[in-house]
């Protein structure tokens, strides 16, 4: 349901958008406004699938090839040792050994990444629900117990996933934006345009 009234243009029940000229839902435009400061509100809930999944993006992104370079030597190193004393290489031995190894390389990969999972403590600052402010100036994340604050210029670059939106602060730090927190496309969208329009000012 759309409504307006001075200064807001509401989409849903938690998302409000202000912008600083014109406001447009599929090329009509609903309003114009040169007074307020852009805001953006959002209520999410951090799940730890939702923790796991940002550890597997960030595993993809930083660490993959890595991981599958020293495989690959480990593969090596193993074939090397165990053919050494031999005088021919026997295929089938090869084959199956190199299966093994790699079945096991990738399990003990995965086991890892689900480890994750029960890192973060239950009544942590990390899960749970989060009410997130984008406004103008940077963005406010605010929890049962803490707030934390950020100017746009901390924030690195906004990365996507097939399920969440990635703020990044560090390397492998970032505020974990799910998508499901989005009513519908032209939510997501307005989001993405207000975060990278304010991210390259930065």
């Amino acid at each position: 349901m759309l409504g307006y009234i001075p200064g807001f243009v509401i989409f849903t029940q938690h998302w409000n958008i202000l912008t600083d000229r014109k406001i447009t839902l599929q090329g009509q435009v609903l309003a114009f406004d040169t007074t307020y400061t852009a805001i953006m509100k959002l209520e999410i809930e951090i799940t730890r699938q939702d923790y796991v999944d940002f550890n597997t993006f960030i595993f993809f992104k930083t660490r993959v090839w890595r991981t599958v370079l020293t495989g690959i030597i480990g593969l090596v190193v193993m074939q090397v040792l165990i053919n050494l004393s031999r005088t021919h290489i026997d295929m089938g031995g090869l084959i199956v050994s190199s299966a093994f190894y790699i079945a096991a390389y990738c399990f003990l990969i995965y086991r890892g990444l689900l480890k994750a999972k029960k890192a973060p403590q239950a009544d942590g600052s990390i899960l749970g629900h989060k009410v997130v402010e984008f406004t103008e100036d940077g963005i406010s994340a605010k929890d049962k117990d803490s707030q934390s604050q950020y100017n746009w210029s901390a924030i690195k670059s906004i990365e996507e996933s097939k399920k969440a939106f990635y703020l990044f602060i560090d390397t492998n730090m970032a505020m974990v934006i799910p998508k499901r927190s989005f009513e519908n496309e032209f939510e997501r969208q307005s989001f993405t345009d207000f975060s990278k329009k304010k991210i390259n000012r930065g």
